[in-house]
């Protein structure tokens, strides 16, 4: 089924953190013959914006053209108690996707890129953004794509500082955090400069269909 309830957790190998967030909530894909933008667009709006402010945020447009569009996969997460949509993901051809977006980068049959990843503030820090993460590379990995790309800051939640300016610590960036993550399975990483300031580009291998939960 397209539900992924708290049971199934059971089958994710990677380990999801208990957190009472992960316990009530459930997670789909967004399919275009049971959903419209029309029903979920104010929601993935509120979304977008609590996880990233008016500055840094997708456009409606945008999303909605995203959200339309049959080619791209799309996984939605709810809060079953709260009856409400708190987070989202979805990936892209980059067939379709990089001519128009990054003409610079090379396309691949294989290949979808991770566009957007976004949870509403009050849910973020709980393991909530695995559980989207790994059904959406499941869904791709069943339609038969064999690798992701996705651009991750080079800077923390905290600050674009790396370094904390207290402790003289380094920060834990979002690129470490995909590097923990994936590990071995990152094929291929640069950096560069983007309208969103320093990020770093990930070629990551998924695992094959059976390595996911269903």
């Amino acid at each position: 089924g397209s539900i992924l309830t708290m049971n199934s957790f059971e089958s994710l190998r990677n380990e999801v953190p208990r957190t009472p967030e992960v316990e009530r909530c459930s997670v789909e894909v967004f399919d275009l013959n049971m959903l419209s933008w029309k029903y979920v667009g104010k929601n993935i709006m509120a979304v977008e914006l609590s996880a990233f402010g008016e500055e840094k945020s997708f456009g409606e447009e945008t999303l909605e053209n995203d959200f339309m569009n049959p080619e791209n996969t799309i996984v939605i997460l709810r809060d079953a108690q709260a009856e409400e949509i708190i987070g989202f993901t979805y990936a892209k051809p980059t067939v379709e996707a990089y001519p128009e977006d990054f003409p610079e980068r090379s396309v691949s049959e294989d290949t979808a890129y991770i566009y957007d990843t976004a949870l509403k503030k009050e849910y973020q820090g709980k393991g909530l953004v695995q559980v989207l993460i790994e059904r959406l590379e499941g869904e791709l990995a069943k339609k038969g794509y064999r690798f992701i790309e996705r651009d991750s800051a080079d800077y923390s939640p905290e600050s674009v500082s790396k370094i904390d300016e207290r402790t003289g610590a380094k920060r834990e960036t979002y690129a470490d955090k995909v590097r923990k993550t994936y590990g071995e399975r990152i094929e291929r990483e640069e950096k560069h400069d983007s309208e969103y300031g320093s990020q770093v580009f990930f070629r990551i291998r998924l695992k094959s269909p059976e390595g996911y939960g269903s």
